[in-house]
């Protein structure tokens, strides 16, 4: 047995190496169990400004820095203002377009699929906005920062006063508002437009020339960046707070706060942290009720009492409610769904689709079968349409209520819309239709699966063991065609843009990995067919390919330990094997950095297989 499994260390060994690929005896195939047929069947800081400007001036304006109490900010302005400027260079500068670099955009899928789908396979751009009244703008500004100069200079060469300690605003300022306000403008990146939100309140606080012309920053800018925050994954608490702080310096420079905003900031209120606890719910309704009074979070009501009706609050609409019962459901707050739910229903506001499906949530982790059968019978009663993130979530609940059967069913018939079964009689795809519509699941002729089934399915079909399934649907996610929403697309031989299949991601791997970890046996400790297909052979050759994965990959501490543990279940801790995978995946992925203070498991895992590294060193005398 140990001369067996130096032979596979060695075999796992040559074919790791890049630009080499070596079969095994096997042909580099998944040896499978024996089955007739598919198992389915069944901080603020002010950052250093670096704008690039289409024509002259690029060393100059990059050379200034914004930051109104540096005073070796305001003497590099001062040196480069006598050395270049001139009132002509600004006009010059300010009548060209400045370029803000922008990541190169591969053509993908535009139309939206006929059925409802979830979230888009890219998230959404959002939409640039035209500003006319900007050159006006920044030529009054420049003609202000002029006129400062110009008296200046006057009492300079009349000699009335001492006016060696006057501080004056750089010309070049009016660029940099030009090229902030431009980055608001069409960026896609929120870290881009975060910090020339922050560096533009900077100027135009500390400049009055600039705030006489220009008192806050343009009611425009500020809700495309709203909508930018709203829409940036994943939610953070910091995020939040980004989101408030622009809600409050719109209200409070004149603007109006919309509805889609006070929904925002009620989303993002009962996120931002790991699991969802009753806290967040509990603040999630207080930011609600402080918006519907018309006052913003964090702010007493003495800050109001000399305000007018401008202030007037929003009441909530069905969005509003939805995303306070997604926060309770996510919490599992009984109390609060039945609460939230009563409200809603005195203020005369019917459910919708994603309504129902917080709820759906509520009960599969609750393990509430009943509960989610009464979900999809109003559902249907309603004339609500499932969607695929719907029969996602209803695949999810039954599978994690042991259910597996209805989950594979459902799987079965959107994959009938792929790949027709031509088989009719007992069993056939239309007795699996009316056994599904017994459980209110309905699979419209279009649908078809997605990223989210693939990756979800995996995962419970290799946490309870079915190696089978597990193979079939993966088999399946590399042959079908991606035509999600945002799906990239690329060119065919003929040039003729095409989408492409699905492609493996760390999270699919990972979870087969688990199945591994979970199931995986030696040959000669194989008792029954749940375990056969987990052996360390079939492990080495999905290892291999993971190994192959995309750069830019990113792997978590939690996916290097699954992996090890999988081939330390099937190959009875061979510390050789082991090591190899290891160094393997260092090499593919990048080293595995782990703080040497650690206590951890995975700490403790590699003391154990590079011992040398960490055995202590003789004092030398």
């Amino acid at each position: 047995m140990t001369a067996e499994l130096s032979t596979t260390s060695l075999v796992l060994t040559n074919r790791i190496r890049p630009c080499q690929h070596h079969d095994s005896e096997s042909g580099g195939k998944l040896h499978v169990p024996d089955a007739s047929k598919s198992s389915y069947s069944g901080s603020h800081a002010v950052p250093k400004i670096s704008p690039v400007v289409k024509g002259a001036g690029v060393g100059m304006i990059a050379a200034v820095t914004v930051g109104c109490s540096s005073s070796s900010t305001r003497e590099a302005a001062a040196e480069v203002m006598k050395s270049f400027m001139l009132q002509e260079d600004i006009e010059s500068l300010l009548a060209q377009d400045i370029l803000i670099p922008q990541e190169p955009n591969l053509p993908t899928i535009l139309e939206p699929p006929p059925f409802a789908a979830g979230r888009p396979w890219t998230k959404k751009e959002v939409k640039p906005i035209f500003f006319s009244a900007l050159g006006k703008y920044l030529r009054l500004i420049a003609d202000e920062i002029e006129e400062e100069h110009r008296i200046h200079g006057e009492n300079m060469h009349s000699g009335n006063g001492s006016q060696e300690d006057v501080e004056l605003p750089s010309r070049f300022l009016t660029v940099i508002v030009k090229t902030h306000l431009v980055i608001l403008t069409n960026t896609q990146e929120v870290e881009k437009a975060w910090n020339s939100y922050i560096t533009l309140i900077d100027i135009i606080t500390c400049v009055p020339s600039i705030y006489k012309r220009l008192p806050h920053i343009p009611y425009a800018h500020l809700h495309r960046l709203t909508r930018l925050l709203a829409g940036n994954q994943p939610k953070t608490h910091r995020q939040y707070l980004r989101l408030l702080a622009v809600m409050t310096y719109i209200k409070h420079s004149g603007g109006t706060i919309m509805q889609h905003q006070y929904n925002a900031l009620v989303d993002h209120a009962g996120k931002g942290w790991r699991k969802t606890r009753e806290e967040e719910v509990q603040h999630a309704k207080r930011v609600a009720k402080d918006l519907e009074k018309g006052r913003l979070p964090g702010l007493t009501e003495e800050a109001y009492e000399f305000e007018n009706e401008d202030y007037a609050g929003l009441s909530p609409d069905i969005y509003t409610f939805t995303t306070l019962l997604a926060t309770a459901s996510r919490a599992l707050s009984t109390k609060e769904l039945l609460n939230i739910s009563s409200i809603m229903q005195k203020a005369g506001l019917p459910p919708n689709r994603i309504t129902h499906l917080a709820l759906l949530r509520y009960f599969t982790q609750k393990r509430n079968l009943g509960g989610v059968r009464s979900t999809l019978q109003k559902m249907r009663s309603q004339n609500l349409e499932m969607g695929v993130d719907g029969l996602n979530a209803c695949m999810w609940a039954y599978g994690l209520n042991e259910k597996v059967d209805i989950a594979l069913m459902t799987y079965r018939l959107l994959r009938h819309n792929v790949v027709p079964e031509t088989y009719v009689g007992v069993g056939d795809v239309n007795e699996t239709a009316s056994q599904l519509a017994e459980e209110y699941i309905f699979v419209d002729a279009e649908m078809r699966p997605n990223a989210v089934t693939f990756t979800m399915l995996i995962q419970m079909m290799a946490y309870l063991g079915h190696f089978q399934a597990v193979l079939d649907i993966f088999q399946d996610m590399l042959t079908f065609e991606n035509k999600e929403q945002g799906a990239p697309l690329h060119p065919d031989g003929a040039g003729e843009l095409k989408p492409t299949t699905y492609q493996p991601t760390v999270a699919v791997y990972r979870n087969i990995f688990l199945g591994f970890s979970r199931h995986g046996s030696p040959h000669d400790y194989i008792q029954d067919s749940d375990q056969a297909g987990w052996t360390l052979e079939n492990l080495i050759v999905l290892f291999e390919r993971f190994l192959h994965l995309p750069s830019g990959s990113v792997l978590t501490y939690s996916n290097v330990d699954i992996i090890i543990k999988a081939f330390s279940v099937t190959s009875r801790e061979n510390t050789e094997l082991m090591r190899e995978v290891w160094l393997a995946i260092e090499e593919s992925f990048g080293p595995i950095v782990l703080k040497p203070s650690s206590s951890s498991r995975l700490m403790r895992l590699k003391m154990k297989l590079f011992p040398e590294y960490f055995s202590k060193t003789p004092r030398q005398s």
